[in-house]
């Protein structure tokens, strides 16, 4: 469950860093729906969702972690029209095989880092990594955990809208 704002408008920062699970309905009731339904939060959601949607048909067990703007109380994104959807995208690196191959689809890599190239401004979300996920015995696994904990430092962090100071801040992730 999502927590309430806190008195900055920003999530409260989870106790382990962690982020707050939720599904795509949760995300949009809370961001959107529960502000109105309307303007940049709605653009927003809208062009992460079109997003998720060509590449869940790729990727089916797709994650999303997002932060920022979206996830406070603003009535406006700090840096308005030039605002962005903030996420990372993580991936079983077993989803890019070709069917029982041990192979990645070069076709479906192509098409995902095709995705994240192109959703600044065809979605207005900046993807700012794609965290390709291996098990622990895997030359790449280490790779993997360095970025996720790279993508932490920077979602555990918010901006209080009227200073720009940034505060520890929570987090959520989309799961499939």
């Amino acid at each position: 469950m999502i927590p309430p704002f806190t008195d900055v408008g920003l999530l409260p920062a989870s106790p382990d860093g962690a982020p707050y699970g939720c599904a795509r309905g949760e995300m949009e009731q809370r961001f959107v729906t529960g502000f109105g339904d309307g303007g940049w939060r709605r653009q927003w959601f809208d062009g992460w969702d079109l997003l998720r949607v060509s590449i869940e048909a790729d990727v089916p067990s797709a994650r999303w972690w997002v932060w920022g703007d979206f996830v406070t109380d603003r009535s406006e994104p700090i840096y308005g029209e030039r605002g962005t959807l903030d996420v990372a995208l993580f991936v079983d690196h077993r989803d890019l095989r070709a069917g029982t191959s041990t192979e990645i689809d070069a076709a479906r890599f192509a098409r995902l880092n095709a995705a994240r190239a192109t959703a600044p401004q065809h979605h207005q979300v900046d993807v700012h990594e794609i965290v390709y996920e291996f098990p622990a015995d895997h030359p790449s696994a280490l790779v993997s955990l360095e970025m996720t904990a790279k993508l932490r430092a920077r979602a555990t962090r918010g901006m209080i809208a009227d200073s720009r100071e940034l505060v520890a801040a929570g987090f959520i992730e989309v799961l499939p």
